[in-house]
């Protein structure tokens, strides 16, 4: 089924947090997650440590208990966290 998700990138290199909202089912909103970690991935690939905590593929993208997506990268000097939650578990998100 699909949902509008609020999609959250906090990169410890930059100022503040990128936030958007994209619509898509839970495996659409895991791919396009995952395509942002393979773009970041690319545009830094020197830097980039292959580290445990990094999303390898979008199946190691799970959905927790409150139904949001996570992915992470690693680089050498700063690490970048995905986050995508649908709209429908936050209480506080009303539309105008």
């Amino acid at each position: 089924m699909k949902q509008d998700y609020i999609v959250a990138i906090y990169n410890t290199d930059a100022d503040g947090v990128s936030i958007e909202m994209v619509n898509g089912t839970e495996e659409e909103v895991k791919a396009y997650l995952f395509s942002l970690v393979m773009e970041d991935r690319k545009e830094d690939e020197a830097a980039w440590e292959d580290d445990f905590m990094n999303t390898m593929s979008v199946d190691e993208i799970q959905t927790n208990p409150v139904g949001e997506l996570c992915a992470f990268n690693s680089f050498a000097h700063y690490h970048i966290d995905y986050a995508a939650r649908p709209v429908s578990t936050m209480d506080d998100i009303k539309y105008l």
